[in-house]
């Protein structure tokens, strides 16, 4: 039997979560962030798998990514709907979470959430607590293994 891995990482400083509220679909806002922050935010080959939030099935999740090498952040953005369910049932006003890892200066994650709110279609965009989201700790793993994953797929591609 395959044995699961479990990262036990606290993730306080290098995480922010941003909740964005817009009705329209990933892509769109994927190109409006880009556009708005110039961001290069792409799909990934993959959808995330998430079996560890809330429920027993697993469900899928695409992702949207960009990173700077100048700044060493990289920026994930995830819906909270799938054909499955919600990624955090808990937060049901957001459609879209920005996870911003890396360390990122308050007034700068100010700024970023100030332009995403001035995006056409965004009805709100926030700064979450962690502490209030039910499961991110899981979550953060889950991605972190997620990322793993892909680079060790496209390295044996290469």
């Amino acid at each position: 039997m395959a044995k699961r891995l479990k990262l036990d990482t606290v993730y306080d400083d290098e995480v922010s979560i941003v909740g964005i509220s817009c009705h329209k679909p990933d892509y769109w806002i994927a190109l409006r962030i880009n556009k708005s922050l110039h961001f290069n935010l792409v799909h990934l080959p993959s959808d995330m798998m998430i079996s560890s939030i809330e429920g027993a099935n697993p469900r899928s999740f695409p992702v949207f990514f960009s990173s700077s090498d100048e700044t060493m952040i990289s920026y994930f953005l995830i819906p909270n709907h799938s054909q499955e369910g919600r990624l955090f049932p808990d937060q049901k006003i957001m459609d879209y979470f920005m996870v911003v890892k890396g360390r990122i200066r308050q007034d700068d994650l100010n700024g970023l959430i100030s332009l995403i709110k001035k995006i056409p279609n965004v009805l709100t965009a926030q700064n979450l607590n962690r502490k209030n989201i039910k499961n991110i700790d899981e979550f953060l793993g889950e991605l972190e293994v997620f990322m793993l994953e892909l680079k060790s797929r496209k390295k044996k591609s290469d």
